[in-house]
């Protein structure tokens, strides 16, 4: 699901209405940049209303595959269904038991649609056994089913595994995979599901032992503690490794997160692998003590994936900025034109606990991915800053190559290449993210603990919001529908709101 949401700002914005960040250019090439943007900043404001709604409790966002909108939705007490809905009627075609598997709750949940070698289709899922109890020792041994996105039918059935993590497509993009064991004193392997003869095997496509994957193109980590390497494997064979550290900075390691993006087409890796907090910092963090956060030590590389060299480098930088870059579909390796927040200063921690932040700033920036280099920049209000650094800022996005800055002047629409920007009205509505959907679910504990049920959760629903990011109960608008909704084909687009699964036949034109 693409977690574009998108800004409504009038059905026509006249190139004199926008300013520019500026440009070495001539006048012309100058004119035609400007132009081009204002065109990118245009919306429709035109109102509409859902063809059909599927009125239940929706965890998460849909997936589409050819005319059906695949959901997660809750079911029965603590349980879930997956469903498949013919997005011309709404009607709900078929419905099957749903498990998260046994995977950490920290992983959200998504239905998850592959194909075989042949390019046919499956929707793939984890299903619960019965009695779905506290009290069954395989609660969380599952086995892997493969259905008919249209039909529901059952197409392939594998023996029980434990899930480690959650199924998905594989990283050639054919069959599904995930880590796994068979049960109880197994060891987890990389598995394939073979969705053209059902088998599972281990998938000798993947990565060695003890390596854990961080982006596509087959960038990994090691479990090694200490001397953890990051590396780039591909058919089988390492082309590169490198020590954290040397590529990443002093202090960093991928225990404290990472999001990389792989551009395919320059084999070049975007992103950050960790924070560099020196280790008596991390120390004092874990044990509840106060402690000072450095915001340089947010670092943004780029680097070669054929031989692991460095690129560049910027510290001072966090990643999603205002909601662009989210998803791997819309972040470096899918965008021409990305943008990130650049932060300073010193946030300070009392007692775990976040004291308002004084003396930060943060900036937008729209950069050139192969070179480093900031194109150009909008500071943010200060108040906004603030609470961008706490997290909780106003969770809005908007189209590819757009973006909403809450500058001192009040919230302006930029267009992310050239830093172009029309300001925004108190009347102007934005499509954006509601309630995180959750449900309480079993948790094994393998090493002699007791099962019991934590928050799993996914997508939140789509509403739309005031430019302070406050719900407004109003018609979606074409501008908020395509930038947020599933599209099934030009006038058809699904979404999951509060309502439940919303359908949307959009005016032709």
């Amino acid at each position: 699901m693409k977690k574009i949401i998108g800004v409504v700002v009038g059905t026509m914005l006249a190139a004199t209405a926008c300013t520019s960040a500026g440009s070495d250019d001539g006048e012309d090439k100058k004119d035609a940049a400007a132009k081009a943007a204002a065109k990118q900043l245009t919306r429709d404001a035109t109102t509409v209303k859902p063809a059909w709604t599927v009125k239940q409790k929706m965890l998460g966002q849909p997936e589409v595959v050819g005319r059906t909108a695949v959901a997660i939705v809750k079911a029965r007490q603590n349980e879930l269904d997956l469903i498949g809905v013919d997005t011309a009627t709404g009607t709900v075609a078929w419905k099957h038991p749903y498990s998260p598997g046994a995977q950490a709750p920290g992983y959200a949940l998504s239905p998850v649609i592959s194909q075989d070698k042949n390019g046919t289709a499956s929707v793939v899922l984890l299903e619960p056994p019965r009695p779905l109890s506290l009290d069954n020792p395989g609660y969380w041994l599952t086995p892997i089913v493969a259905l008919d996105p249209a039909t529901g039918k059952e197409r392939f059935r594998t023996r029980n595994v434990l899930a480690a993590v959650p199924l998905e497509e594989c990283d050639d993009e054919v069959d599904a995979c995930l880590r796994a064991s068979y049960g109880s004193g197994t060891d987890y392997q990389n598995l394939r599901l073979d969705l053209e003869t059902g088998r599972l095997a281990v998938d000798r496509d993947g990565l060695a032992a003890n390596r854990r994957s961080i982006a596509d193109g087959g960038l990994f980590s090691t479990d090694d503690r200490p001397g953890e390497l990051i590396g780039v494997e591909r058919d089988g064979k390492t082309l590169w490794t490198t020590p954290v550290e040397e590529l990443a900075g002093k202090h960093h390691t991928s225990d404290t997160g990472w999001s990389v993006d792989w551009d395919e087409k320059t084999d070049r890796y975007t992103g950050y692998i960790g924070i560099g907090m020196p280790k008596t910092v991390k120390d004092r963090a874990a044990a509840g003590k106060s402690y000072d956060f450095d915001l340089a030590w947010r670092t943004q590389i780029s680097f070669d994936g054929r031989t692991g060299e460095l690129i560049w480098r910027k510290d001072g930088v966090r990643k999603p900025c205002l909601g662009e870059g989210d998803d791997s579909d819309d972040s470096d390796n899918a965008t021409r034109d990305p943008v990130r927040c650049a932060v300073s200063g010193t946030l300070h921690f009392v007692k775990g606990k976040l004291r308002t932040p004084s003396g930060t700033s943060v900036t937008v920036q729209g950069y050139d991915p192969v070179t480093g280099r900031t194109r150009w920049s909008a500071p943010l209000d200060q108040d906004a800053a603030h609470a961008f650094l706490q997290g909780d800022n106003a969770d809005l996005t908007t189209a590819p190559g757009t973006l909403v800055v809450p500058t001192a002047k009040g919230p302006r629409l930029y267009e992310a290449r050239t830093g172009t920007s029309v300001a925004m009205s108190t009347d102007d509505l934005f499509a954006c993210e509601g309630k995180t959907a959750t449900i309480k679910y079993v948790i094994p504990f393998d090493a002699g603990g007791e099962n019991e049920n934590r928050e799993r959760y996914g997508d939140p629903m789509i509403e739309q919001c005031s430019p302070d990011g406050t719900v407004v109960d109003r018609p979606m608008t074409v501008a908020t529908v395509k930038d947020s909704a599933q599209k099934v084909d030009s006038s058809t687009y699904v979404l999951s709101r509060s309502s439940g699964l919303v359908g949307y036949t959009l005016p032709k034109g």
